[in-house]
């Protein structure tokens, strides 16, 4: 019996029917995942057993999760069970899961074409899911592989970034490694151009590693979403070797990913790094890896990687293989005697033990401060840290200080090959221990050597003039400005006491000088010298150091800086002239012959010499004033006026004029030197001559002086001088700042961006020079006012250019100040303080009143182009005088800029704002008070151009004539016009000649207003012209598009054709007066009218009859627009009565039972997939389809059925 029972238990149990066991499923997978993988056997078994029915059952229950649009866990789980499940590969049932996945992709295929955006994005993750889970040998139809690529490239641009996401995810699937694969242009397409920061992350991940989308990931590291950064540091990790890569994108990808502001990112970076590029492929060896990256020429990202590696215990440097194994000993006892032979060691290998020696020094020295502030066990473990990493450091080093010279020369005389080598075991010596005199005096004779010794024959040649070679930058030791700073290091780390450094370059300085003091010298011995002599200017920090030495201050500017200023070389005056600016700064007077030197530098024709001049004056004004240089020189600095800010333009000299310069070298030296050098910001030299790959390297005078001119204007309180010129300083940055031709100088562009944002918040002071500063820069921009010319295809730009920089002014001034601490203790809110808002506002309005009478276009471009900035302008409540100034002067102000609506709406909500902040509105300014008002800020305006006047109501209903408009050429009267209502009469017309009447009037509008714009090629809407002898009343439609024609059509007739239907006399009456006064007055010019005009509103009058008629006759209701919602669907089927529905429910046990349950869920799955049943699935029309518009059957309803 217990065997019959047992026998039971192991027979194969029938499973439960589809409609029961599919919803019971989902309704358990969406609590918890854990029954996933026994609840999808039981599908697999049920699917075996119920193959015709199985399908359109779990169609039916997922579709209430394809109309819920938020991630919910318990959506989530339902759409990943669905996705394993239908990946699933069942050995005993392969045929099934292969038919089951290819039908349920084709049903998913159909939904997402729906119009519904939430089956749109819930049919693509469907999609996406089950793609990635495939397994590699699933058998897959061609065409369904050829549509799924289809609908997904289509889904790709689909105006839902989660379908995107999806749709891109899916495609990772199905592209091939060709390059000219239609999947992959499509990715590169969303890469360049999706705004989702989510589409371009997951196209990232998706895409293959081919040559075609190598560069386009690599532009993406700087890209704004600090999320597809990191993504694009995992395709570099998972997908591309590192030989993929070139040098130059290898040291990009480090660099901008290890100095990444996000840690996120930084951290992605650091594992690429350690696992990918160096582990599996430099198979652990650093110095691999720093010889793909090219150190010699990327020598700071190579430090920034060992850095990071050293940080993260990534390597750890072996006492074995330190520099000793390059020191192979001549006899037993070498340690003692120091004989050891040098051997090379390449430049990977040079820095990688530079950068670890360096980082376990400051290792050591952290550990034993930590020591030294600590106390107990604490103190006792950092202490044994700290010697730790000492002896491991003293094991890497050469093991006496006489070696390691013996190292360094033998790099020395290795050639051109090994100077970076050299260099970087030059820099070591900061790590050495030069305690004693014997290792000083070894040192020592080191140090001579390398000030000394020329620079060596270098393949890195820049220029040759005059059959002479130069090497490096010409300014710098070796021509090479990192050597030149690692000589002094080791040279200050050796002669560390007072006064011995500036000693031992001083006797350089002499045994150098000495040809070319005698005469003879060649110009590579005169840029060696003054390399030696910039060395000791840039360590010093007074010329009484040099007091005592073998050399004197007075000497090194007569018998050296002087001399070479004045030789034939470029070269040799450029190093000249910045051993001068150095010596000025470091001088506590005013020296008469440098700062005359450098005028005449700064006055020569030669570029690089006048660039050097100008950086050294800018920074001996920084430091001494430019009254005190022009003081030294016997100028006078009471010169009269300095030029107002709109006085930009100057006079260019005819012989200098590529440089903007004086042609009178004498004349330049008698000018003012703040004078001389804004000269610079009226340059006309650019990069016209050159090319644009060099026009970033090289520097102009003009950006050399703007330049200048931000960091004086940022110390603008240190110097008076400053503060006499600053407003057209100013005004000259602003303009240059907006030039065109700054698209090629990035520098400057940085530079002045950096400056006016922090200009603008430094101070009040600040602010109201900006304010002061608008009026003249609007001025001298703006094209077709006060003379300003400009050519008729950059009209346009021009004003764009013009209205750019006020918009860019107003940013200035809206700018919050920065809080100081007088603030801070006496509670003074910045927006109290005088900006010179008002007095801009004030400006702004008395130059709109100048120009009232300009009746150009550009005239009145540019006053509303102003108007605008005054309109956005606040007040404080207790400038009361600049309030009433204001408000008088809006009258005419609004005047002068009424053509433009929004404009003058703008202005009367300023001048009720006004109004309310008056205190005293009963009194107003006279005509002394408000002359002697503008006085103080410099204006006149004539007594009757200013006359306030009342705003005339705005009627309640308009009439359908306007009066005629003022004369903007004419003055406000004192009085306003009374404007005569039309008599109304009591005729009444028939609806055919309304229609007539309108459509003559309309026709003409439109011709009249043609015509109008052909004459006025500006933008500006200006109102036409009137004679005095013209009639009163004229209609004013203006019409500027076909589309708008057709408006003003639809409307006129649907007015005239209700007025007929209804009584009403009064109306008709109206309309028949208006239009015979209209008629009579445009009788004459009534010849005029467009033909092309009458045609059009003649044929929209048929087709708008045509369709009132056949709007009579249907019965039908025409389609939604848009696809209605699940609310909208049961309101229509509860309001419609005698309208049958369609049911969409899940098939029941009932109709499973019944004999044509089969063909009734195959009707039922035929018209799912379709989407004809419910308007959420709905199918989009695709590229080519035309759109049908089909009558309406009925509202459905839909019964949305859970799995409860």
């Amino acid at each position: 019996m217990c065997q019959g029972a047992a026998g039971k238990r192991r027979a194969p149990q029938p499973s439960e029917r589809p409609e029961v066991l599919i919803p019971r499923i989902l309704n358990e997978c969406q609590h918890t995942q854990t029954p996933h993988l026994r609840t999808i056997k039981e599908l697999v078994k049920c699917r075996a057993e119920h193959r015709e029915t199985f399908f359109s059952v779990l169609c039916n229950s997922l579709r209430p999760i394809l109309l819920i649009q938020e991630k919910e866990p318990s959506v989530e789980r339902v759409v990943k069970y669905v996705s394993a499940f239908s990946a699933y590969r069942d050995e005993e049932h392969e045929e099934d899961c292969n038919l089951f996945v290819e039908e349920f992709l084709k049903y998913l295929l159909v939904l997402v074409d729906a119009a519904n955006k939430t089956v749109r994005f819930r049919a693509s993750q469907l999609i996406a899911e089950v793609m990635t889970r495939l397994a590699d040998d699933v058998e897959v139809s061609d065409e369904l592989w050829e549509e799924l690529i289809g609908s997904m490239q289509t889904r790709m641009q689909d105006k839902v970034p989660a379908v995107r996401v999806n749709a891109a995810r899916a495609l990772a699937r199905l592209v091939s490694g060709d390059e000219n694969d239609s999947t992959v242009a499509a990715y590169l397409q969303s890469l360049e151009t999706d705004r989702s920061a989510d589409v371009r992350k997951m196209v990232v991940l998706s895409i293959p590693a081919v040559n075609s989308t190598i560069v386009p990931i690599f532009e993406r590291t700087m890209d704004v979403s600090d999320s597809v950064r990191k993504a694009v540091y995992l395709f570099f990790a998972s997908k591309l070797p590192l030989n993929m890569l070139s040098i130059m994108q290898r040291a990009k990808v480090l660099q901008r990913g290890l100095a990444d502001r996000v840690p996120a990112v930084q951290a992605e970076c650091m594992n690429m790094l350690k696992s990918s590029w160096l582990n599996r492929d430099c198979d652990g060896d650093v110095i691999a890896l720093l010889r793909y990256l090219d150190v010699e020429t990327n020598e700071k990202v190579g430090e920034l990687v060992l850095n990071e590696l050293l940080k993260h215990d990534a390597i750890k440097p072996n006492e074995r293989e330190g520099l000793r194994q390059f020191l192979l000993p001549l006899t037993s006892n070498a340690a003692e005697h120091g004989d050891y032979e040098a051997q090379l060691m390449g430049a990977e290998q040079a820095l990688y033990w530079r950068v670890v020696c360096t980082n376990l020094h400051a290792q050591a020295q952290a550990k034993g401060n930590e020591a030294a502030n600590t106390g107990g066990a604490q103190a006792a473990l950092n202490a044994a840290t700290a010697a730790d990493v000492n002896e491991l450091l003293d094991s890497i080093l050469p093991p006496t200080v006489a070696s390691y010279v013996e190292l360094v020369t033998a790099h020395l005389n290795a050639g051109p090959r090994h100077r970076f080598a050299a260099r970087q075991l030059v820099l070591l010596a900061t790590v050495l221990d030069f305690s004693d005199s014997t290792n000083r005096k070894v040192a020592g004779t080191l140090v001579k050597t390398l000030l000394l010794a020329e620079a060596p024959d270098s393949q890195d040649v820049v220029h040759e003039i005059n059959s002479e070679v130069f090497v490096g930058d010409g300014l710098s030791l070796g021509g090479d400005q990192e050597w030149a700073a690692a000589v002094a290091e080791l040279a200050v780390k050796v002669y560390s006491e007072q006064g011995e450094y500036a000693k031992v370059l001083a006797d350089a300085i002499l045994r150098l000088g000495q040809p070319c003091r005698d005469g003879g010298a060649e110009a590579s011995q005169w840029l060696h010298c003054l390399a030696v002599t910039s060395l000791l200017l840039e360590r010093i920090k007074s010329l009484r150091q040099l007091a005592g030495c073998a050399i004197g201050s007075q000497e090194i500017v007569d018998a050296l800086l002087v001399p070479a200023v004045k030789h034939v070389h470029p070269e040799v005056q450029k190093a000249g002239v910045r051993c001068l600016g150095l010596f000025g700064q470091l001088s506590t007077k005013a020296t008469p012959t440098v700062i005359r030197q450098l005028r005449l530098s700064f006055s020569s024709g030669i570029s690089i010499v006048q660039n050097m001049a100008i950086k050294a004056l800018f920074d001996l004004i920084l430091c001494h004033g430019a009254t005190t240089l022009d003081q030294a020189i016997g100028i006078d600095c009471n010169r009269g006026p300095v030029p107002e800010p709109y006085q930009l333009e100057t006079k260019l000299p005819a012989g200098n004029a590529e440089y903007g310069l004086e042609e009178d070298v004498a004349t330049a030296m008698r000018k003012p030197l703040l004078e001389l050098l804004m000269s610079l910001l009226d340059s006309e030299t650019i990069y016209e001559e050159m090319e644009e790959d060099s026009a970033e390297e090289l520097e102009t005078s003009r950006s050399l002086g703007a330049e200048g001119f931000a960091k004086l204007l940022l110390q603008s309180k240190l110097f008076k001088d400053i503060q006499a010129i600053e407003d057209s300083v100013l005004a000259k940055l602003l303009r240059l700042y907006f030039n065109d031709d700054l698209e090629i100088s990035l520098r400057l562009q940085q530079c002045l961006s950096v400056f006016f944002n922090n200009y603008s918040v430094l101070s009040a002071e600040n602010k109201k020079c900006i304010a002061k500063t608008f009026i003249p820069v609007m001025r001298a921009e703006w094209p077709g006012v006060y003379g300003n010319k400009g050519i008729a295809t950059a009209l346009v730009s021009a004003k764009k250019r013009a209205t750019q920089l006020s918009r860019f002014m107003l940013q200035l001034l809206q700018n919050p100040l920065l809080v100081t601490s007088q603030q801070i203790d006496g509670n003074t809110s910045s927006s109290l303080l005088d900006v010179g808002l008002e007095r801009l506002a004030i400006n702004i309005a008395v130059e709109v009143t100048r120009l009232s009478a300009d009746s150009s276009a550009a005239g009145k471009a540019y006053m509303v182009a102003i108007a605008r900035i005054a309109a956005a302008l606040e007040f404080r409540p207790s400038a009361q005088d600049e309030i009433k100034c204001m408000i008088q002067l809006l009258g005419p102000m609004m005047d002068a800029v009424a053509g433009d609506k929004l404009l003058h709406k703008e202005l009367k909500e300023l001048l009720r704002h006004l109004k309310s902040m008056d205190c005293n509105p009963e009194q107003s300014l006279s005509d002394e008070q408000f002359q002697n008002f503008l006085a103080k800020f410099g204006l006149n305006l004539p007594s009757g151009d200013y006359k306030d006047e009342e705003l005339a109501v705005t009627p309640a209903a308009k009439s359908r004539t306007t009066p005629k408009r003022q004369s903007t050429t004419k003055r406000i009267r004192k009085t306003p016009a009374v404007v005569e209502s039309p008599v109304i009469v009591g005729i009444s017309r028939s609806p055919r000649q309304s229609k007539s009447e309108a459509l003559q009037r309309l026709s003409f509008s439109a011709a009249k207003q043609r015509s109008d714009e052909s004459d006025d090629s500006d933008d500006f809407r200006s109102e036409p012209e009137e004679d005095d002898d013209a009639c009163p009343e004229v209609v004013d439609l203006k019409l500027t598009t076909n589309s708008d024609l057709k408006q003003l059509v639809v409307q006129e007739i649907a007015v005239h054709s209700t007025s007929a239907e209804t009584s009403g006399a009064l109306s008709d009456a109206s309309s028949v007066e208006s239009a015979d006064e209209e008629n009579a007055i445009l009788e004459p010019r009534r010849s005029k009218r467009s033909s092309r005009a009458t045609t059009l509103v003649e044929a929209e009058s048929k087709r708008i009859t045509r369709n009132r008629t056949a709007a009579k006759t249907k019965n039908e209701v025409s389609l939604p627009a848009r696809p209605r919602t699940r609310r909208q669907v049961s309101m229509s089927a509860s309001q419609s009565s005698g309208v049958s529905g369609q049911t969409l429910s899940i098939t029941t046990e009932d109709e499973a039972d019944s004999g044509n349950s089969k063909a009734a869920l195959s009707k039922q799955a035929v018209a799912q997939e379709s989407g004809d049943n419910d308007p959420d699935f709905k199918r989009l029309p695709k590229k080519g389809e035309k759109k049908s518009v089909a009558a309406a059957k009925g509202p459905t309803t839909r019964a949305r059925t859970a799995w409860k």
